[in-house]
């Protein structure tokens, strides 16, 4: 199965079950890790769909990091300011558990100064019309990396759909399997 198959709603929601069995460390570099794929599956739905393409994202290319995809995102308004500051944050905590074996746990590491600017650690409307803040350090990460996938993959549903209506072609859902034959690179190439 390639990688891209994984980076779907229902295999996120699958992730979310195992991610309650694992370690903070391992949540947080698993769920630090899905989000910046998915990343790349979101800019991608901006771009043509050529082989060229791939090498942005491999090796020395300008979107082979997780920070060059956020900000790449980010200046094409493709996400908001308060999205980009929780992909920084997750970024930056998911580096830190992974190259700082000592520290282990959200409430006792460095990984706590990103959490305070998360935005899921501000208080947010309740049902009842007071507010709810999560206090525990670990769903905050959690909340928050399901946050701007849900907003990425909402963003990829409404380009998909304008796009059936400007060429009247049904554009193939982000819950269907990219492994589906795509469109022949080839020849959109050679009619550029």
């Amino acid at each position: 199965m390639k990688n891209e198959e994984l980076l779907t709603i229902p295999s996120y929601h699958d992730l979310v079950k195992q991610y309650h069995r694992h370690t903070d460390r391992e949540a947080a570099i698993l769920a630090g890790s899905f989000v910046e794929a998915f990343t790349e599956k979101f800019l991608r739905e901006f771009m043509k769909d050529h082989k060229d393409i791939d090498s942005l994202f491999k090796g020395y290319g300008p979107l082979a990091t997780f920070a060059a995809r956020i900000d790449l995102a980010w200046g094409f308004r493709y996400i908001s300011d308060i999205e980009k500051n929780n992909l920084t944050c997750i970024r930056k905590i998911r580096n830190h558990f992974a190259h700082h074996p000592a520290e282990t746990s959200f409430a006792h590491s460095e990984a706590k100064k990103s959490l305070a600017i998360l935005s899921t650690s501000r208080p947010i409307p309740d049902s009842d019309g007071g507010t709810y803040t999560e206090t525990n350090p670990r769903m905050q990460y959690l909340f928050a990396v399901s946050l701007v996938i849900a907003s990425m993959y909402n963003t990829m549903l409404r380009l998909r759909k304008m796009k059936t209506l400007s060429t009247g072609i049904v554009q193939k859902s982000p819950l269907e399997s990219i492994s589906e034959s795509k469109p022949n690179s080839d020849s959109e190439a050679s009619h550029e």
